[in-house]
């Protein structure tokens, strides 16, 4: 064998070594990419899950909260008094004017005891035990 029949086997066999490392190492790749592919895929798996189980949360507190609002916001008309429980009156009953919707004052006329509007639109109802016995008559018909 010459000395250039050397030089071309050495760089054939250096050709063919480079060859096998980038095969190799396009293979490792490959590999790392299939697997980095299959970690985002659990990945998203896992935040869809969480996700949905936080958007179900969420719409079932909306739910019951809504269930709630709506409980708190029915009037009761009793003896003639509308009665009426929301946000604006802390969640505790409170007397309404049933004609014009104002707040309900006690008040004393003579002698008889009245519930008349606070806004003095001449809705007033006669009742001898005021309001405070009425709303307590109101809360143990209505207890939550």
């Amino acid at each position: 064998m010459t000395p250039i029949d050397w030089i071309l086997c050495s760089l054939l066999l250096a050709a063919c070594v480079a060859a096998t490392r980038l095969f190799f190492s396009n293979l490792r790749v490959e590999n790392e990419k299939k697997a980095l592919l299959t970690q985002i895929g659990d990945l998203t798996g896992k935040i869809t899950e969480m996700t949905e189980r936080e958007v179900s949360a969420i719409k079932n507190q909306e739910a019951q909260t809504e269930r709630h609002d709506a409980d708190l916001e029915k009037p009761v008309l009793h003896k003639g008094i509308r009665f009426r429980r929301t946000h604006e009156t802390g969640g505790k009953w409170a007397a309404f004017c049933t004609k014009c919707g104002l707040p309900a004052i006690g008040a004393q006329r003579r002698s008889s005891r009245i519930v008349m509007c606070s806004g003095r639109c001449g809705w007033e109802v006669f009742d001898r035990d005021g309001i405070p016995a009425l709303i307590k008559e109101v809360e143990d018909s209505h207890a939550a």
